[in-house]
């Protein structure tokens, strides 16, 4: 991505709506800073590798000058310099993650104004200058969704700064089409998006801890500036909370049907127990969620539920083989099977097979 431009798009059908009420937005906001904080615990392994070795290599240059007392005065100047510019790196990396860390107050400020103390902020610290944009009649936002905006343009600008080399950065945020737009923009001499997210690695801003996954997770896990659900990738993926999360990391089979006796009715021949579920009245429409892999074929325990079904298709993956596997009422669910090495490719089965299929019934989880 060359001249680079970042847009983050929020829904602002209307002040109340996007601000939400107070109980919900303080709720989302508390979740979203503990995420957060999370997140920044990986600050550590910054200053390791930034101003604690620094310092590392100007005590060292101390301690060359005490135990070398013979050196001429002009290598102890070099040796001096060297100190100094250690000490003053260090410094400058140590404001630098102070300034990030101590945001503004964002329940009394609007939206607007710390965008623009955001934007001093990083001025002060790199000495760049940026272009900043404001549209008039910004609406309010809810709590959640200021931090959201702040850490976004906070790692945008810092992203550009130490990795792109950019000199020029522009900010604009404005109204349009009912939407509250975030543009970032930057002279940088760009990167590879995808191939960056997909190697895992120099995600970050200094060495992995918000980077480009985490803007596009903080964008996608908003839904359109709703807070869907904050926790841990792990958190999100065994326990999603709603549709939208389901599918944020990996896939999930979804399943619809009416809430009634502690069970989902999908089928008129299957019934899904959810135990320990009380989000859903009785006669609910609700959705359930199964992830593949928690989907056994064989070797069933006793308190699994199982159901009957006949194989569609069958994938080879290598390590995995993936089944579609119809249950009848047009619900068609994806197993996914891992390949042991006592497995023997003839023990598969193939598409029109009849089949048993079952999981515990803790891995199916009711949806918002």
């Amino acid at each position: 991505m060359r001249g680079r431009a970042t847009r983050l798009h929020a829904r602002t059908t209307s002040r109340r709506a996007s601000a939400g009420t107070d109980d919900s937005g303080r709720t989302a906001a508390h979740g979203l800073l503990q995420a957060a904080e999370r997140d920044l615990q990986q600050v550590v392994l910054d200053i390791h590798d930034g101003p604690v070795q620094d310092i590392f290599s100007a005590l060292s240059q101390v301690h060359l000058l005490r135990i070398r007392p013979e050196l001429q005065a002009g290598e102890a100047s070099i040796g001096l310099r060297r100190v100094a510019a250690a000490l003053e790196r260090a410094l400058g990396e140590i404001r630098s993650f102070i300034g990030a860390f101590r945001p503004p107050e964002f329940e009394r400020r609007p939206v607007g104004a710390i965008i623009e103390g955001l934007i001093v902020q990083h001025e002060s610290i790199t000495g760049n200058n940026v272009d900043l944009e404001l549209g008039d009649n910004l609406p309010e936002v809810s709590v959640s969704l200021k931090i959201a905006i702040y850490r976004i343009l906070q790692e945008a600008l810092a992203n550009a700064t130490r990795h792109a080399q950019a000199t020029e950065q522009s900010v604009r945020m404005v109204v349009e089409d009912n939407e509250l737009v975030l543009e970032v923009r930057d002279d940088g001499h760009g990167f590879d998006v995808a191939g960056v997210l997909e190697s895992e690695s120099d995600v970050g801003v200094t060495g992995g801890h918000f980077g480009l996954r985490g803007m596009r997770d903080r964008v996608a896990i908003m839904n359109g500036g709703v807070i869907e659900q904050c926790g841990t990738p792990e958190d999100v993926y065994e326990n999603p909370t709603s549709v939208f999360a389901a599918g944020f990391i990996g896939t999930s089979n979804l399943m619809s049907g009416r809430f009634a006796g502690g069970c989902v009715a999908v089928t008129p021949d299957l019934r899904i127990p959810i135990p320990g579920h009380t989000g859903s009245g009785e006669g609910d429409d609700v959705s359930v969620a199964i992830r593949p892999e928690k989907i056994w074929m064989s070797d069933f325990e006793p308190t699994m539920v199982r159901t009957p079904g006949t194989i569609v298709s069958t994938s080879y993956h290598g390590a995995t083989t993936q089944y579609l596997v119809s249950i009848g009422s047009g619900v068609t669910l994806t197993v996914l099977e891992q390949n042991l090495p006592r497995m023997r490719a003839d023990n598969r089965w193939n598409a029109g097979d009849r089949v048993q299929i079952g999981w515990h019934p803790e891995h199916a989880v009711v949806l918002t």
